[in-house]
């Protein structure tokens, strides 16, 4: 009869086994895992016994969405889908919305879109949000578990007052201009082929010495770009 094991045994094991301890000496540290005989060793190697890895993100959704659209990396590819679309309308954009950004690298990175009506404001107010825990999970908001939705649900809280202007954004043109502190970023939502596209673009000044005199210069615009796919508004 086949054994099953689970990830947690099979955890112990190579903790055990990688530090030179004897089946002896670690059964302490078994009786936190669950015992594990060495009946059941030979089992654990054979590989349906291994847990998969985490999906990598070479294989992530947003390669394929992407694939038919022109532009050499990612970010060329929203840029072109940016170029594309029409301004996103307000019922495009309310919920909460999963996507991607992209790394310098080209590497897909979680991203959320949400939005919703400021009842105090009478308008839209949009946000997005990542966390150190997408980092290897581009996936990460497509399964949005209570937890996820309470994490959400406080940052909103937390960070946007009900008079709080930041995120009020401007229709239609689906627009949203932000105050740094050397100039503005603008941020624009697009609808194309079905997808939400964002592009981010900072407009910002720099100070320069001419001579004894100070000069303030713009600097080139730079633009970021995102998009999401998928609705994952909680249900109340």
């Amino acid at each position: 009869m086949k054994t099953k094991i689970t990830t947690l045994e099979l955890i112990a094991v190579i903790a055990l086994f990688g530090t030179g301890v004897s089946y002896a000496e670690g059964t302490a540290f078994n009786s936190l895992a669950g015992s594990v005989s060495p009946s059941v060793l030979s089992e654990m190697a054979l590989p349906e016994n291994i847990p998969s890895p985490e999906a990598s993100p070479a294989g992530d959704v947003s390669v394929e969405q992407l694939k038919t659209v022109p532009g050499a990396t990612p970010e060329e590819k929203l840029k072109n889908l940016f170029e594309e679309g029409v301004p996103a309308a307000k019922e495009d954009l309310i919920g909460w919305h999963s996507g991607r950004s992209f790394s310098d690298t080209g590497e897909p990175e979680a991203r959320l879109l949400i939005a919703w009506e400021s009842t105090g404001l009478k308008a839209l107010k949009i946000d997005t949000i990542n966390t150190t825990e997408t980092k290897d999970n581009p996936a990460f908001y497509e399964d949005m578990t209570i937890n996820k939705i309470s994490d959400v649900k406080r940052y909103i809280k937390t960070f946007h007052s009900e008079r709080d202007l930041r995120s009020v954004t401007n229709f239609p043109g689906a627009v949203q201009v932000r105050s740094l502190k050397h100039g503005t970023l603008q941020i624009e939502w697009r609808k194309a082929r079905g997808y939400i596209i964002e592009r981010s673009t900072r407009n910002e000044e720099a100070t320069r010495m001419v001579g004894w005199k100070a000069e303030t210069v713009k600097l080139p615009a730079v633009a970021g770009y995102r998009y999401y796919f998928e609705d994952v508004t909680p249900k109340e």
